[in-house]
């Protein structure tokens, strides 16, 4: 998961770069979409969607996968990361 912290570059901006942003890959390591839940998307309606979702770290594992309240896999995150709503 190489692009986990990628440059933030908005076109409003010109395409300077503003900071780090916490992404995922639009597919998971089976290849299913995280917005349709389809494996082998091709769906363009969700390649627009997906940039637009926010990250941040997790608050129960603090991006590790491993719930410092349960004691095992943290089940409130996405590979250490939660989505800003």
């Amino acid at each position: 998961m190489t692009d986990l912290l990628a440059p933030a570059v908005t076109p409003s901006s010109g395409g300077e770069l503003t900071g780090l942003r916490l992404t995922l890959p639009q597919f998971n390591y089976a290849g299913f979409c995280r917005v349709c839940i389809r494996q082998d998307c091709a769906d363009p309606g969700c390649a627009v969607q997906w940039p637009r979702y926010r990250w941040e770290l997790c608050p129960d594992c603090g991006g590790t996968c491993f719930s410092t309240v349960t004691g095992v896999y943290c089940a409130e995150c996405i590979d250490g990361l939660v989505e800003v709503r």
